[in-house]
């Protein structure tokens, strides 16, 4: 059975995470050329994927670009709460999920270019186990879910 979300092997921080969590099925293919679309349109979302991050660290496209894209997507279910807030959460630079795993939490704001509409992000980590074959025997691995 496949997980419909980023999952998280232990991957090491910085381009090769945000490769991972790109060509995750948290981004659709369509997303990703819609932050690059000087790629050509027939390229596989992990060639994307290492396209958009090497624009990340080259300081060529800005980590919020490619978020805001990212909570723009459709998607099956939505989470919202209306009303005033208690308190203010100890929010995070939303640009940290493109390069670890992070920590549970809140994220952002993420502003659209009008100015008038905001995002935050959410974050949870779920522990998962994944057995590993190695020779005789099978090792379970720990994995994260966000």
């Amino acid at each position: 059975m496949s997980i419909n979300a980023f999952v998280d092997y232990g991957f090491p921080s910085g381009r090769d995470f945000c490769v991972q969590f790109l060509s995750s099925p948290e981004f659709k293919a369509a997303t990703l050329k819609e932050i690059a679309p000087s790629v050509p349109s027939k390229e596989k979302k992990e060639k994307i994927a290492l396209y958009i991050a090497d624009s990340l660290e080259k300081g060529q496209l800005n980590p919020d670009e490619v978020l805001l894209a990212y909570v723009k997507q459709p998607r099956m279910w939505l989470s919202l709460k209306q009303g005033q807030s208690a308190y203010t959460p100890n929010l995070k630079s939303p640009a940290l999920l493109l390069r670890e795993f992070g920590e549970e939490g809140w994220y952002g704001p993420l502003q659209d270019i009008t100015g008038l509409r905001k995002w935050y992000i959410r974050t949870f980590k779920i522990r998962d186990y994944v057995r590993k074959k190695t020779g005789d025997t099978s090792q379970p691995d720990e994995c994260n879910i966000r």
